[in-house]
Order: structure tokens, then C-alpha cells, then sequence
């Protein structure tokens, strides 16, 4: 996949964008580790994933690097100032990341990755939890739902 980060922002200007896992750690650039920002004496130009402007409209794409594993992350969107990034860039947007190693995990792309089997015949499957509790209730077996009355 590519262009997995996208930003709509003024014509012209340099924007990039750093990836984050939920813990706080920040990647490298090149996506293959990540570290506590500013370790090493490192600050954003060692963070830095480029975007691109496409055309001369304002909607700047990044790819979102393969080396990075499965999982959520945080995706922040910068506008460059200077020559070089830094830390004292503005930072235009946050977003959550869904990764599945390749490629965005969204909405469209789970509908079509949710196999048949999984709501259908067959294994631990929803029809089967549904056969099951067709037995119980076949056997006058009760699911007890228990509340909490005292708030």
C-alpha cells in the first residue's frame, strides 16, 4: 500500500508526519525502531516521514513504512518551518493508524477481511454459539442476566 497518511493543507508548503506507538515512543524514520523522543540527543529531523504534495492542490499523501508490525498507533501530521525538521514545527493533525503489517485497517477493508467462516459453519463460529444456545434452551436451561440496582 502507499498513501496511507493524507492531509489537506496550504499549496506549497513542506509537511511531514511522525508515527507513534501507544506508549508514547515515537519511530525512527526509517520505521524499523522507536525510542522515547529525543533520545540520543535525536529530535524530529531523526522522526521525520516525508509527504508529498500531489499536483499543486494542497493534498499531501505519505506512506506509512512496511518495517513497522502490526498495530495501533498515533500518526501526527507537521508543518516544516525551516529547512529541516524540528521540534518546534506546528503540528496541523492526530490521527489513529489501524496497521495490519502492509497496509490501513479501516472500515472498507474490514468488511471484505471478515471470512465467511467466521459467521457461518463450521469451528468456534457465531452459529455455532447460536446451535448452542438453542440446546440450553431446548433443555429449559436459564442464562441469568445479573444486575446492579444499587447505584
Amino acid at each position: 500500500m502507499a498513501n496511507e497518511v493524507y492531509h489537506n493543507y496550504t499549496t506549497g508548503e513542506t509537511l511531514y508526519f511522525c508515527v507513534f506507538k501507544t506508549t508514547g515512543n515515537v519511530f525512527l524514520s526509517n520505521g524499523e525502531s522507536d525510542e522515547e523522543w529525543g533520545t540520543g540527543g535525536r529530535d524530529a529531523d531523526s522522526y521525520d516521514m516525508a509527504m508529498t504534495e500531489a499536483g499543486s492542490g494542497g493534498y499531501y499523501t505519505g506512506d506509512f513504512d512496511a518495517s513497522i508490525a502490526v498495530g495501533v498507533y498515533r500518526v501526527c501530521v507537521y508543518l516544516q518551518a525551516g529547512a529541516n525538521p524540528a521540534d518546534s514545527d506546528l503540528a496541523l493533525a492526530e490521527g489513529v493508524m489501524y496497521w495490519d503489517g502492509s497496509a490501513e485497517i479501516n472500515m472498507a477493508t474490514l468488511d471484505t477481511t471478515i471470512e465467511d467462516d467466521v459467521i457461518g459453519a463450521g469451528g468456534d463460529t457465531l452459529e455455532d454459539l447460536s446451535g448452542q444456545m438453542d440446546v440450553l434452551s431446548s433443555q429449559k436451561s436459564q442464562v441469568l442476566n445479573v444486575y446492579d440496582d444499587r447505584k
